[in-house]
C-alpha cells in the first residue's frame, strides 16, 4: 500500500474545540479562566491533538493546496481565499496585512498575510502567540506559553513579522487592542497601558477584565466579576460608567458608539435570542438595546455595523448580517460566503465559530474547517447613514440634519463636524408632560466661566431641538471635568459669563 493510499481521508483531522468546555464549567470551579461565561477570548481557540498533527503533517507532504497571490484589494463582494497549514482563528487586520493565529505542529503559529501582494507566510520565529491587534507602527501579539516567552507582549516588525521588542507583564494576558496613542491589555491582575515609544507597561486600572476597546477617548472593558462593561479613564484610570449586561460575549468599540453581543442563545434573559446594546462611547448611555439573529464577532465600516458568524440553516455558509450601526436594524440582506472543503473538524456538535475582522477595504473571516482565511471586497452599501446620527430619522419628527443645521444656526456654534444628535423623550419642565426632542451634543468643549481663562472646564455642550417644530429649545452643559491646566483648544469654546 502506497503511502497516498494509507493515510487516505486523514485531510479531515479532528481538532477540539474547547469552547464547550469552558461554558459547561461551573461558576464556582476554581480555574484560571477569569470568568465560567462564554469568554470569546479564549474560549473558541483550539490546538490540534498529537495524532492528528502527525496524520496531517503526512498528508501535507503529498501536495499542499497553495494560497492565491493577488495584488491589491477585491473588488466589491469579490471573494479571495488564503490556505494555512492549520485551522485559523483569532485575526485582525492592520499595518498592511492580516494577522492570524493557527493551531498547527501542536502549538499556535502566526501568520501574515500581505494584504497588497496576497503572500501568505507563516512566521516560525513566532509560537504561542494568540490574539494580535496593529496600529502605532507595529503587530502587538500576546503571549502567555513558554514557548513565545510566556506572560508578555510581543512587538512586531509590521512588514517582516519578525520580534522586535518583548514586554513583559505580571500576570496572564487576556485581550489586547491600539487606540488612543497606546496598546491596552487586559491581564488577571487588571488593565494595563504599554506606551509604543518606550515599550513600558503601566497597569491602569485593577480589576478582572476581559474584552477591551477604546471608543469616546475612554477605554471599554467588559468585567468578569459583575457580568457588564465598564468605561475607564485612559490617564487616571478612574471608573467613568458602569452598564450592566449579563452575557458580554463580544464587542467593538467606536469613537461614538460601543457595539455589544450576547453569545448564549438569550440564556441569560431567559429569550431565545441573543441581543445587541449599543452605548454612547462617551457617556455609557444605553442607545438601543434590540435582538440579534445570531452572535458572531462584529465589526462597523463604510457606516454598517457587520456582524460574522456561523449560517443558523446552512453550515456551508458563513453568514454576515449588515445592521444599521444608528438601530441594530438590517439595512440589507445578509452577505452569504460559502466554505471551502473540509481538512479539520471538532468533536463538539457545534460547529467552530467564525473570527472576523476588517480593513484594507475588505471584510476577512476564517473557515476553521477548510484552513482558508477568505477575503471579501467591501460590498457596496444601498446608503451611508449619517455618523453624527445616533437615532434613525422618524416621518412623524424633523431629520438629524436638520436638527443639526438648526442647532448650529441658533447656537452659534458653527462646525457641527463632531456633533452627534439623537431622538430623546424628556419630560416639559413647566408642564411635566413628555416632549420628543433632537438632543445636539458638541463633545469636548472648552467652557470658559465669565470670560477668563482660569478656572475653565471641559465638557459636553447639549442644544435641545423640538423634534415637531424644529423650534430651538435651550442649550447647557454636561459631563463637565476640570482640567489640571486650562488648555488653547482649537474646538469650539463657550463662555459662560
Amino acid at each position: 500500500m502506497d503511502l497516498e493510499e494509507r493515510f487516505k481521508g486523514a485531510d479531515q483531522i479532528a481538532v477540539p474545540d474547547l469552547w464547550r468546555d469552558i461554558v459547561s464549567r461551573p461558576a464556582t470551579e476554581p480555574m484560571s479562566l477569569p470568568s465560567a461565561w462564554r469568554r470569546f477570548g479564549i474560549a473558541v481557540f483550539s490546538l490540534l491533538l498529537a495524532t492528528a498533527v502527525i496524520a496531517w503533517s503526512l498528508v501535507a507532504g503529498l501536495g499542499r493546496l497553495s494560497g492565491p497571490v493577488m495584488v491589491g484589494a477585491p473588488g466589491p463582494g469579490e471573494i479571495t481565499r488564503y490556505h494555512v497549514d492549520g485551522p485559523p482563528q483569532p485575526l485582525t487586520v492592520g499595518e498592511g496585512a492580516a494577522w492570524v493565529s493557527v493551531g498547527s505542529e501542536g502549538v499556535v503559529s502566526l501568520w501574515r498575510i500581505d494584504a497588497r501582494t496576497g503572500q501568505v507566510m507563516d512566521l516560525p520565529e513566532i509560537r504561542g502567540a494568540v490574539w494580535v491587534a496593529a496600529g502605532e507602527g507595529a503587530a502587538w501579539a500576546t503571549c502567555n506559553a513558554k514557548v513565545c516567552g510566556g506572560r508578555a507582549v510581543l512587538r512586531l516588525d509590521p512588514s517582516s513579522g519578525s520580534i522586535f521588542q518583548t514586554v513583559p507583564l505580571p500576570a496572564h494576558v487576556w485581550q489586547i487592542t491600539v487606540g488612543l496613542g497606546a496598546v491596552w491589555v487586559t491581564t488577571d491582575d487588571g488593565l494595563v497601558k504599554i506606551d509604543p515609544s518606550t515599550e513600558v507597561a503601566t497597569t491602569v486600572s485593577t480589576g478582572g477584565f476581559d474584552l477591551v476597546g477604546t471608543g469616546g477617548d475612554g477605554i471599554w472593558v467588559s468585567t468578569t466579576r459583575t457580568a457588564g462593561l465598564f468605561r475607564i479613564d485612559p490617564g487616571t484610570g478612574t471608573i467613568t460608567a458602569t452598564v450592566s449586561f449579563p452575557d458580554p460575549c463580544t464587542m467593538d468599540a467606536t469613537d461614538r458608539v460601543v457595539f455589544v453581543a450576547s453569545c448564549d442563545g438569550g440564556a441569560h434573559a431567559g429569550v431565545g435570542h441573543d441581543e445587541l446594546m449599543a452605548l454612547d462611547a462617551r457617556t455609557g448611555e444605553i442607545l438601543y438595546r434590540v435582538p440579534l439573529e445570531m452572535n458572531g464577532q462584529m465589526r462597523e465600516a463604510n457606516g454598517i455595523l457587520w456582524v460574522a458568524g456561523n449560517d443558523p440553516v446552512q453550515s456551508e455558509f458563513i453568514r454576515i448580517l449588515r445592521l444599521d450601526p444608528s438601530t441594530g436594524a438590517p439595512v440589507a440582506d445578509p452577505v452569504e460566503v460559502r466554505r471551502g472543503p473540509v481538512r479539520y473538524s471538532t468533536k463538539s456538535m457545534f460547529a467552530p465559530h467564525v473570527f472576523f475582522a476588517t480593513g484594507e477595504d475588505s471584510l476577512w473571516v476564517t473557515d476553521f474547517g477548510s484552513g482558508e482565511v477568505i477575503r471579501l471586497g467591501l460590498p457596496v452599501a444601498a446608503s451611508q447613514p449619517d455618523p453624527r446620527c445616533l437615532s434613525k430619522d422618524d416621518p412623524r419628527y424633523i431629520g438629524c440634519e436638520q436638527a443639526l443645521e438648526v442647532a448650529a444656526r441658533e447656537s452659534g456654534r458653527g462646525d457641527i463636524s463632531k456633533a452627534t444628535a439623537k431622538l430623546v423623550t424628556r419630560s416639559s419642565p413647566t408642564s411635566g408632560t413628555p416632549l420628543t426632542m433632537w438632543e445636539v451634543t458638541y463633545h469636548g468643549v472648552l467652557i470658559v466661566p465669565h470670560g477668563r481663562e482660569s478656572g475653565c472646564l471641559i465638557g459636553d455642550w447639549v442644544v435641545t431641538i423640538d423634534a415637531k417644530t424644529g423650534r430651538y429649545m435651550a442649550e447647557g452643559t454636561n459631563a463637565v471635568q476640570t482640567p489640571a491646566a486650562c488648555p488653547t483648544l482649537a474646538s469650539p469654546t463657550v463662555d459662560m459669563g
